[in-house]
C-alpha cells in the first residue's frame, strides 16, 4: 500500500502564488517568516532545520497567510460572555474571561491549528509524526485537529457505507432475479 502525500506542501505555497525561500540567515530558534510586505509574495524558512520543521513552518505561515493577511481580527464569543451584566462582579468575570479566551486562542494558536489540519489533509504523516515527536507540548493541539477532521468526516464514511451497502443489495437482488430466470420452468 502506497501511502505518499497528495500534495506536497510546495504545491499548496504555489496554489497560494507565494515563493519558497530557504534561508540560513535565521536565529535557530526562528523557523521562518511571512513576507511582511502589504502583499506578500514569499515565506522565509530556516534552512537549518529538519525537514519535518520545515514542512510545519511553511503550513503555519500559510495559516497566517490564509486566515490573517489583510482580514480584520474576528473573534466570536458565545453569547454570556457578549451580554452587558449590571453586576460589577459578574461583568468584570465575563471581561477576565474574554481577555483570558484571546490569550490563549491568538493568532499564532489559530496558525498552528491551521498547519495540522493542513497537513492531515495533504496527507503529510510523517512529517506530521517527526514534527509531534520534536514538539510534544504541541500533541494536545494535535489531538484536538485529528477529532475535528475525524468528526468532519463521519457523514462521508457513512454515506460511502451506505452506497456500499447498497450497490451490493443491488446486485445481490439483480443477480437472484437473473437466476430466477435462467431456470427451467416445470
Amino acid at each position: 500500500m502506497n501511502l505518499r502525500p497528495k500534495y506536497t506542501i510546495d504545491d499548496v505555497t504555489g496554489y497560494f502564488g507565494l515563493q519558497v525561500e530557504y534561508r540560513d540567515d535565521l536565529p535557530a530558534n526562528n523557523g521562518g517568516y511571512l513576507d511582511p510586505a502589504y502583499e506578500p509574495s514569499y515565506i522565509a524558512v530556516n534552512r537549518n532545520l529538519p525537514r519535518c520543521e520545515q514542512v510545519f513552518t511553511l503550513a503555519h505561515e500559510l495559516g497566517h497567510y490564509v486566515k490573517h493577511h489583510n482580514k480584520p481580527r474576528r473573534t466570536y464569543f458565545p453569547r454570556l460572555l457578549d451580554r452587558e451584566y449590571k453586576s460589577k462582579r459578574v461583568a468584570n468575570l465575563t471581561c477576565f474571561t474574554r481577555r483570558s479566551f484571546c490569550f490563549i486562542f491568538n493568532k499564532e494558536w489559530e496558525a498552528d491549528l491551521y498547519a495540522f489540519c493542513l497537513l492531515f489533509g495533504i496527507g503529510a504523516g510523517a512529517d506530521l509524526k517527526a514534527y509531534i515527536e520534536r514538539h510534544p507540548e504541541k500533541t494536545g493541539l494535535f489531538f484536538l485537529t485529528f477529532v475535528t477532521c475525524f468528526v468532519k468526516a463521519i457523514p462521508l464514511i457513512v454515506r460511502a457505507l451506505l452506497l456500499k451497502f447498497f450497490k451490493l443489495f443491488s446486485l445481490h437482488k439483480a443477480q437472484a432475479a437473473g437466476s430466477s430466470r435462467n431456470q427451467p420452468e416445470p
